[in-house]
């Protein structure tokens, strides 16, 4: 692995090269700890930008945390700081991801990429946590933390081989990272950052030699939408929506998947 002055400075290059203002840099979690002092306050605008029913996730409140605690994985928590006119900063955006072992991705070809992703974990965002934090801790030889969900290990499909697979297994370099958030201050929004911090992770993913960046979704608009059941919100597509869907419950009169078209 490339050491931490390295990759922030590709970091910051890579921040450079895609003209953001020059009044913002971004940085790890690594070298700037001190970036995310400000989130300590719940109510930051940064910790109210997400759906109240995200944020009462009983596993994301468990393990989110310890993509800080964990020195090796602070290099992948990136933030952009802007400064002011006396040069005082401030936390606008941030973005989280985590490096992990997959392990059907071994000695599979670019041209063969599209075949392995059945093979990523059904339970999404807290299933590739767990997978993550898992193997990092048997790579440092870290106990697991108290709070992790051993019952995830069941309800996930078999062949979720983060869980399954030998300690020697487990213990294998990463080579994927997942994204898990990006946020922007809601009066910073529309001006790139979160593009930029999409670059900033591709970079980091490549500065550690890791092969590819990929995505957990989760609905974050569906608490718009109460009258429609999750598993018709997520099964349905913008172009052609059940017309179950089109008729919202008694006292509204929104359509949800014309408000999603313009999102």
């Amino acid at each position: 692995m490339r050491n931490q002055t390295s990759i922030v400075s590709s970091v910051i290059h890579q921040c450079m090269q895609l003209r953001l203002p020059r009044r913002h840099t971004i940085y790890t979690a690594y070298t700037r700890p001190d970036c995310w002092d400000a989130l300590r306050d719940p109510k930051h605008p940064l910790n109210a930008a997400w759906p109240a029913f995200l944020d009462h996730n009983a596993f994301q409140a468990q393990l989110a945390d310890k993509l800080l605690d964990y020195p090796s994985l602070r290099r992948f928590q990136l933030a952009v700081m802007e400064r002011d006119g006396d040069e005082n900063e401030t936390i606008i955006a941030h973005a989280y991801s985590i490096p992990f072992f997959w392990p059907e991705l071994e000695g599979v070809t670019d041209v063969d990429f599209p075949h392995v992703l059945g093979t990523l974990p059904d339970r999404g965002w807290d299933s590739i946590v767990a997978r993550a934090i898992r193997q990092h801790c048997i790579r440092e030889g870290l106990p697991l933390p108290l709070s992790y969900p051993q019952h995830i290990t069941t309800m996930d499909k078999g062949s979720d081989l983060g869980f399954l697979c030998s300690t020697a297994d487990s213990s294998m370099s990463p080579n994927a990272l997942s994204a898990l958030s990006i946020t922007v201050r809601a009066d910073r929004r529309n001006c790139g950052f979160a593009e930029t911090l999409i670059e900033a992770m591709k970079q980091v993913a490549r500065e550690e030699g890791l092969r590819v960046l990929v995505a957990p979704l989760r609905p974050t608009r569906k608490s718009e939408y109460p009258w429609v059941s999750m598993e018709k919100y997520v099964g349905s597509t913008l172009s052609n929506p059940p017309a179950s869907l089109l008729t919202p419950s008694a006292g509204t009169n929104e359509n949800p998947f014309s408000a999603l078209a313009t999102s």
